[in-house]
């Protein structure tokens, strides 16, 4: 008897897992995989998509809710750091000017997932240049720091040599970029790669950049550029 109750256990088991839906394992493990990459809103549709097939599968439920946390976080974090930006007055230029500008322009800016950026920037006469890019994280990147600019480049665009790939995290992005006819005060960074993550606060590092012990002998351009990912990847 124990025997024949073994095997009824058994074979029930093995039909109850033979009767999950393909699908719904297909979109469970899209979100997991989004979600590793923090690539949020795209988990968050997958995991939509697996409860329209399994309602209420407890697992989904709980990595909804951990999706829309982090799109929350991630809105808080953009809104704080977009004040501090613009509580910080861009400084005066004077003799000296500075344009910035990417490949898709100055304003409205707009990169998918895997678009690739190009920055560059042009100066009126000789100094140094610093430029910090802030990512949807929070996360500070020193992507110039006293880059001299020569005669020979004066008035013309110096593009930057590397290509930037749109990638997670993703959403408001800030490019900083600051010009003076005198080094810029040292920031703390750190070497991850082939990044250098400056480890200090952003106000901090606004300050520091914009020189203003240089008084009428610095400039500084600001863009914001908006990343966004491709939806629900197969």
């Amino acid at each position: 008897m124990k025997k024949y109750l073994f095997i009824f256990i058994v074979f029930n088991s093995f039909f109850a897992t033979a009767q999950i839906d393909p699908d719904f394992v297909k979109y469970k493990d899209l979100g997991d995989r989004n979600y590793t990459i923090q690539r949020f809103l795209s988990a968050k549709k997958a995991f939509e998509v697996a409860l329209s097939i399994k309602l209420n599968d407890d697992y989904c439920l709980k990595q909804l809710q951990k999706c829309n946390l982090k799109i929350k976080e991630a809105a808080e974090r953009e809104h704080k750091s977009q004040q501090i930006i613009n509580q910080k007055p861009i400084v005066v230029e004077s003799n000296l000017k500075l344009e910035l500008r990417t490949n898709k322009g100055i304003n409205n800016i707009l990169y998918i997932e895997n678009e690739t950026m190009k920055i560059a920037f042009k100066v009126s006469e000789p100094c140094f240049i610093r430029l910090v890019y802030r990512m949807a994280d929070d996360k500070l990147i020193l992507l110039r720091n006293d880059y001299k600019v020569t005669v020979a480049e004066v008035n013309k665009w110096v593009e930057l040599p590397q290509d930037f790939v749109c990638a997670a995290p993703f959403g408001t992005e800030n490019l900083l970029a600051y010009a003076s006819k005198k080094e810029f005060p040292a920031i703390n960074i750190e070497k991850i790669g082939e990044y250098r993550f400056i480890n200090e606060e952003l106000p901090d590092v606004i300050d520091k950049s914009q020189s203003k012990k240089v008084k009428g002998q610095t400039a500084e351009k600001r863009i914001t550029i908006i990343t966004q990912e491709n939806y629900i990847k197969e």
